[in-house]
């Protein structure tokens, strides 16, 4: 027989308190590995669909990757990631593709054009040119993650981001004419960043060797002039 009387367990009023941040950050800033794992935890994202259409290679890596899904309207998109609440994790999470054109995009792109390599040229111009390619789409959420961060277009958030400008614009239809002027600050942002980030690759590119390639080309001398040089010469 059971002496214990049949009470419900009671939880521990103990609160474990989450670690400081600002002394977990000192504490990696003086290598301490420990401290990386909880600030890692706290701000990680996590993705777990990656539409990418067949015609783009998505049934095979769909094959290999489990959370790859072939498919969608679009060559590539991350329909489906959990950024945890965190405006950080989200324009990193948009801004991670675009690495790309810092390197080696712009640099490759100016190294085949000057070397005249035209099948190189065609390779390197999706990466270096990604910023513009992507207008409607990265680039307008990107400028809509940063204009959504200030006080007239907060709460309009789930309104106004997205990675589908004509898509967002439909779903303003109607709306108040602030939404619109919040539409067109975010299209401006990204268009100002598309120059940006291509500029900076451009920095990167100059830094490594490849400078802007100027297209001009040393003038021959002419045959004339050449022959009166010689003959002048001569005599």
């Amino acid at each position: 027989m059971n002496d214990v009387p049949d009470t419900p367990v009671q939880p521990s009023s103990r609160h474990v308190a989450e670690p400081d941040e600002g002394d977990l950050i000192r504490r990696c800033q003086t290598g301490e590995v420990e401290a990386f794992e909880p600030l890692v935890e706290k701000y990680r994202g996590r993705v777990w669909r990656l539409e990418i259409a067949a015609a783009y290679g998505g049934r095979l890596l769909a094959h290999w990757l489990p959370w790859v899904s072939a498919g969608g309207e679009y060559a590539g998109r991350l329909a489906g990631f959990d950024t945890g609440g965190s405006d950080a994790v989200y324009l990193a999470t948009a801004l991670g593709p675009f690495v790309l054109t810092l390197l080696p995009g712009v640099w490759a792109l100016r190294r085949a054009a000057r070397a005249a390599r035209p099948l190189l040229v065609g390779l390197a111009l999706p990466c270096a040119l990604a910023p513009f390619l992507s207008l409607t789409g990265d680039a307008y959420e990107i400028g809509s993650i940063l204009v959504t961060r200030l006080a007239p277009w907060r709460a309009a958030s789930p309104l106004l981001r997205g990675d589908d400008v004509l898509r967002v614009a439909a779903g303003l239809a109607g709306g108040r004419a602030s939404l619109w002027v919040g539409l067109a600050a975010a299209s401006l942002v990204g268009v100002l960043w598309a120059f940006a980030i291509y500029g900076l690759g451009g920095v990167v590119a100059t830094a490594l060797g490849e400078s802007v390639p100027s297209g001009e080309e040393p003038s021959p001398t002419p045959r004339s002039a050449t022959v009166r040089s010689s003959t002048a010469n001569c005599q």
